[in-house]
């Protein structure tokens, strides 16, 4: 588990898609994250909402999936992924892969309760579920 900073300029709720994505651009607009800015999930592991896909579905077949911004990098795409394979494994192996390589210390497994604003700077209350 990553340990949370008491304050942060940046919370990302979500490690998916569009979470990993969000917190590539904030890396490269210079927040150092677990410090500038923090991703929390709720999931148990990587793959987004993919994890609780059915074993059956494989990419190409019902849905395609975008490379993430930087994904090149590390060799892999979606476009080329093995579609024998289940798509919320390859889908949870290249997020494992990006959150790793570009250092993005997703806080999981953490349940965003409620987002405040009052009057105040923003704060988020969450907690850590029991990981299964």
């Amino acid at each position: 588990m990553t340990p949370q900073p008491a304050e942060t300029q940046v919370v990302v709720i979500g490690a998916g898609q569009a979470g990993l994505s969000v917190a590539y651009h904030l890396q490269r607009l210079g927040l150092r994250m677990g410090e500038d800015a923090v991703v929390l999930d709720r999931g148990p592991g990587t793959g987004g909402a993919w994890q609780h896909r059915w074993a059956a579905l494989r990419l190409g077949s019902a849905h395609r999936v975008a490379d993430l911004p930087g994904m090149s990098e590390l060799g892999i795409s979606f476009a080329t992924a093995d579609r024998r394979l289940p798509a919320r494994d390859v889908v949870r192996d290249h997020y494992a892969r990006y959150e790793q390589h570009f250092d993005l210390l997703v806080a999981r497994p953490v349940e965003v309760r409620a987002v405040l604003d009052a009057e105040a700077p923003p704060a988020v209350a969450s907690r850590r579920r029991a990981a299964h």
